[in-house]
């Protein structure tokens, strides 16, 4: 329902006659100028109001701004509707409850992930080694070892006499072990897998016999025949591994265990594999 009143845009200004309707916390002021004007006053801003016999002024800022001068029911409507609205608007209580609800599934949820990526992932990756063929991982191996090609100096005579010296233990694999001695001060050595053995001149100026040599090349080819490098490469590639192993994608497989090339010589084999 409409409702009459007089708009002031100052107080000197003419007099302007307009229509008001009140939508909950604000007035709608429908001008009767020749443009037709709509003002929305918000309730809350109102600056004062002032009654003069049976008429409600409203300020919108001050005195000297725009106000609005209204009679009757309208008036004491809008009086009454400005009187009941809150100067700010109440805070709402933590409630400790929700967070109870809500909040111990969202950290089981969070801790089951957690025990997932770190326990569970990598027990089923390092289980899914079986899934892999023995032709399959010397043919990863080869990419590793092409991976490598270029950017080591391999000595040849040390490799040749190595490779006699492996050969002549008789460790009865069932990879092809091959010994590729680089040319490092570098003091280590490490498997790929398939049956690639890298060792480095450093660690071969540290043995004083050859029982040590042997021991080297027994302990690096043993990773290779437990598979202890491909476990590895699974535990930190699980993901995306697990899969492409699951689905029988050997060229997938190979492209992800060929990311990690760069991070291999820094195997961390467990106490349980270095033990085995």
């Amino acid at each position: 329902m409409n409702h009459k009143g007089i708009y002031r845009n100052s107080a000197d200004s003419t007099p302007l006659n307009c229509e008001l309707t009140l939508h909950e916390q604000s007035v709608y002021i429908y001008l009767q100028d020749e443009a037709k004007s709509l003002l929305i006053w918000d309730l809350r801003s109102i600056a004062s109001t002032k009654w003069s016999g049976s008429e409600l002024v409203i300020h919108k800022t001050d005195p000297e701004g725009a106000s609005l001068s209204c009679l009757g029911e309208i008036a004491r409507t809008l009086e009454k509707a400005r009187a009941n609205i809150p100067l700010e608007k109440p805070k709402e209580s933590f409630n400790y409850a929700l967070l109870f609800l809500y909040g111990w599934p969202i950290v089981g949820f969070i801790l089951l992930c957690l025990l997932g990526y770190f326990v569970v992932l990598p027990w089923v990756a390092e289980r899914s080694v079986a899934l892999v063929s023995v032709d399959t991982e010397i043919a990863i191996g080869a990419q590793l070892e092409k991976a490598y090609e270029g950017q080591e100096v391999v000595n040849d005579s040390a490799t040749y006499n190595c490779n006699q010296f492996l050969h002549a233990l008789s460790l009865h694999a069932v990879y092809p072990l091959r010994v590729k001695v680089v040319q490092s001060p570098e003091i280590n050595a490490f498997a790929l897998p398939g049956g690639n053995l890298v060792v480095y001149t450093g660690i071969l100026e540290k043995m004083d016999s050859y029982e040590e040599l042997a021991a080297l090349l027994s302990h690096e080819a043993t990773h290779v025949i437990h598979r202890h490098s491909l476990k590895s490469i699974f535990r930190s590639a699980a993901a995306g591994l697990l899969i492409s192993t699951l689905f029988g994608d050997a060229g997938s497989l190979s492209a992800g265990v060929l990311n990690q090339a760069d991070q291999f010589k820094q195997l961390d084999y467990s106490r349980k594999l270095e033990t085995e």
